[in-house]
């Protein structure tokens, strides 16, 4: 696949005009949150890599050198406190997240988060840690590409047919819309969880393979456990809820719902020592109810996967986060942080709207 060196041109030329300089500045009493997942030094043995994007050391570390230039790194708990107007607030103030609870959140990316003295909340589905089991979604990840050289067995999988197994690419990209377009499908967490669970199964079965077996020490894959949390913790590493088993909030009833809040955070607050105040919707699935609900459970904070920066007087349990840039270039690391990659979506968005509108003007 030929890449196209033009694209590159335009952040190029924002980076070394200053022009991102003065619109990271202009954007100064804004708070940007980073959303990050695992993390992994790529000369790391293993058995499989996940289809999803993944984000190496060294991305991470050329990364947090540009956003250091620019930012000023600052723990969850600090922004939250700096939009409710309670601490002064800090120009160019930046957080970084890890949602899942991944080993090598600990292993791979705390060592260079220290490095730059940059602090982070990690999220935790507490159910999967206490049992240690894999996410449902790496589970299926893990036996679709199990699937790929069984090529004579695929034809008894109807699903299968969405994936196109021709190359790495297309089957990543396959696979992301069709995972996209299950979660739609189903108008509750339940349902779509036990199709891909029925799915998963029949794959496994037919492959003869399961993340089961290499998940304990999987580089990419294993979760933390208590033990490790609680050490890290007492070290000064802050961990938040994810829920305890990376439901969709917005998709189940407000009773089970509740329960993740509770259980979740009275899991975390025993094995840590900590107050647990700190929430990520799983896969961004919220409401109004489910912002009331945490509200009532003691949360002061919750992020979304809603793109965007946060000023003060936003809603704390609807903060905005913006995807970790996976780039080598210092400049698409910027006009990804600073909300500039997002605000531009939204414009090219509404320029049929906008194309529409002055039409009818003009007739």
């Amino acid at each position: 696949m030929i890449k196209d060196p033009s694209k590159h041109l335009l952040p190029k030329f924002l980076h070394e005009s200053g022009f991102l300089r003065l619109f990271v500045a202009s954007q100064r009493n804004k708070i940007a949150i980073l959303m990050l997942h695992g993390v992994i030094d790529p000369d790391t043995s293993a058995a499989w890599k996940p289809l999803r994007s993944q984000l190496s050391t060294e991305q991470l570390t050329r990364a947090l050198s540009v956003l250091a230039s620019y930012y000023h790194f600052v723990s969850l708990s600090e922004a939250v406190e700096m939009l409710a107007g309670t601490r002064p607030l800090i120009p160019n103030s930046l957080v970084l997240t890890f949602d899942d609870g991944y080993r090598n959140n600990l292993t791979f990316a705390l060592p260079i988060l220290r490095r730059f003295k940059a602090p982070a909340t990690m999220f935790l589905c507490t159910g999967n840690i206490t049992k240690q089991t894999p996410f449902w979604f790496d589970r299926l990840d893990y036996a679709v590409q199990s699937m790929a050289h069984e090529s004579t067995s695929r034809h008894v999988i109807p699903e299968l047919m969405e994936i196109d197994f021709s190359n790495k690419e297309a089957l990543k990209k396959s696979f992301t819309t069709f995972i996209r377009k299950e979660k739609k499908r189903y108008t509750t967490d339940t349902d779509m969880r036990s199709a891909m669970a029925n799915l998963t199964e029949r794959l496994e079965q037919h492959s003869g393979h399961g993340l089961a077996e290499i998940f304990a020490n999987d580089p990419w894959s294993g979760i933390l456990n208590w033990e490790e949390i609680r050490e890290v913790a007492a070290l000064g590493v802050h961990f938040g809820s994810h829920g305890v088993d990376h439901t969709l909030l917005g998709l189940v009833p407000l009773s089970i719902a509740r329960q993740e809040f509770i259980e979740s955070q009275k899991m975390i607050e025993y094995y840590t020592g900590q107050p647990c105040i700190h929430l990520a919707y799983p896969d961004g699935s919220f409401n109004q109810e489910v912002i009331s609900l945490a509200r009532d459970c003691n949360y002061t904070s919750a992020v979304t996967i809603v793109s965007g920066l946060n000023q003060p007087g936003d809603e704390a349990l609807a903060l905005r986060r913006i995807a970790f840039p996976h780039s080598d270039s210092p400049a698409e690391v910027i006009i990804a942080a600073s909300g500039l990659s997002a605000q531009w979506q939204k414009v090219k968005k509404n320029i049929p709207n906008l194309y529409s509108t002055g039409r009818k003007k003009i007739q």
